[in-house]
């Protein structure tokens, strides 16, 4: 096995792990309860083994991303960037099928034949912008006082 397959089958393991933090979080943080309810609806609706596949799926994705960032990127890979990563970049609101929301750099393959409906991507923005409200301040709402991730 060489250094690049390592690296793709842990990018993958940390998806994953990704994933099941982000599900079982328990922050009073409103954005990441309603996230880990998302994410624990799609377990529910396509199960364990289905949703492991679709998280493994995005391993490509993640590392194309991250070589974009790793030189600049002040962080971690596995509990920073992976964790924000799935957050900003997948659309949990329909449980049967969760995708990469689309880019503006380009065209991206999604799983579903529609785009996500208006009200669905207010709803998310509206949950991604609490999130980081809380996790790197200002906003003015009511957040836990531990960080989210």
């Amino acid at each position: 096995m060489d250094q690049s397959e390592e690296f793709s089958l842990e990018t993958a393991a940390c998806l994953w792990e990704a994933v099941l933090a982000l599900r079982d979080q328990v922050s009073g943080d409103p954005g990441a309860k309603l996230l880990a309810a998302a994410i624990a609806r799609s377990f529910e609706v396509v199960g364990t083994a289905a949703l492991r596949l679709i998280v493994v799926g995005w391993t490509r994705t993640v590392e194309k991303d991250w070589q974009e960032v790793s030189g600049t990127y002040p962080l971690c890979f596995d509990w920073d960037f992976v964790p924000d990563w799935v957050i900003e970049n997948i659309d949990w609101s329909d449980p049967a099928n969760p995708h990469r929301l689309p880019t503006t750099s380009g065209p991206i393959n999604l799983c579903t034949p529609h785009a996500p409906k208006v009200d669905t991507m207010l709803t998310r923005a509206r949950v991604m912008i609490m999130y980081h409200e809380c996790r790197y301040g200002g906003g003015g709402h009511a957040c836990a006082s531990e960080k989210v991730g």
